[in-house]
């Protein structure tokens, strides 16, 4: 079975945050994790990955990432502000896709 999570961080740089992503990323053996605000710059998501014990990154730049684990066969497909969807191979061998979107009460100029 292929487990995907998301979780909208707020601040990945909390530790309590991020041990308990990381624990439910392995009790779940998470395949694919979304996270939302990490609130760090894009260049620390590899620190991240590597903390959480995944092999591949997917940004949009504006605050949504997606980390996988090596064995997935993974390309983006859309890259907006909001939005970041990528497409994968399911293990039925059959492609799907996993959306991650971060709604914004607030407008940006």
């Amino acid at each position: 079975m292929y487990k995907i999570l998301i979780w909208n961080m707020r601040g990945i740089t909390n530790q309590r945050t991020s041990k308990r992503i990381k624990i439910l990323c392995m009790f779940h053996n998470a395949s694919m994790i979304g996270i939302i605000e990490p609130q760090v710059s894009s260049d620390q998501i590899q620190k991240f990955k590597m903390k959480f014990e995944f092999q591949l990154t997917v940004e949009n730049h504006k605050g949504i990432w997606i980390l996988v684990h090596e064995d997935t066969n993974i390309r983006m497909v859309h890259c907006f502000e909001q939005v970041l969807t990528v497409s994968f191979q399911h293990p039925n061998n059959k492609e799907a896709l996993f959306t991650v979107v971060h709604g914004s009460n607030f407008r940006r100029s």
